[in-house]
């Protein structure tokens, strides 16, 4: 056997199991970043989602009911009725695939859609 083949046979030894590593750990990258794409989009859609539906609930109920009472001040069933409503919306709006993710991932969807609404209406009032 000459050099040559031995360092050949070293070389191949060699680099055989560093680029399955390296083909598994590009594999897990492109599988991660995949995973973050869906995330990001699905978060993208209940956001605007959850904005259209408490727009759209302030536009007509809200403000109705503002106007109903006397001093603007509505009850907290008035209130629940305004997050019920809201959160049914953003239901009928976000993607199939976003409720099963968010079911997979044992994911309160209307503890959670009750939060995001929560939150765009205070930010909205810090404004």
């Amino acid at each position: 056997m000459e050099w040559t083949e031995i360092i050949i046979s070293l070389i191949t030894l060699v680099l055989a199991p560093c680029m399955i590593i390296l083909v598994n750990a590009g594999v897990k990258y492109l599988a991660s970043k995949t995973d973050n794409e869906k995330l990001e989009h699905m978060l993208t859609d209940i956001g605007s989602a959850v904005a259209t539906a408490v727009d759209a609930v302030t536009q007509t109920f809200v403000t109705d009911l503002k106007d109903a009472t006397k001093d603007g001040v509505w009850s907290k069933d008035e209130q629940l009725q305004a997050l019920d409503k809201a959160r049914a919306i953003v239901e009928n709006q976000i993607s199939e695939s976003t409720i099963t993710f968010l079911s997979e991932h044992n994911i309160d969807i209307q503890a959670y859609l009750k939060a995001q609404i929560e939150a765009y209406i205070l930010r909205g009032k810090a404004v």
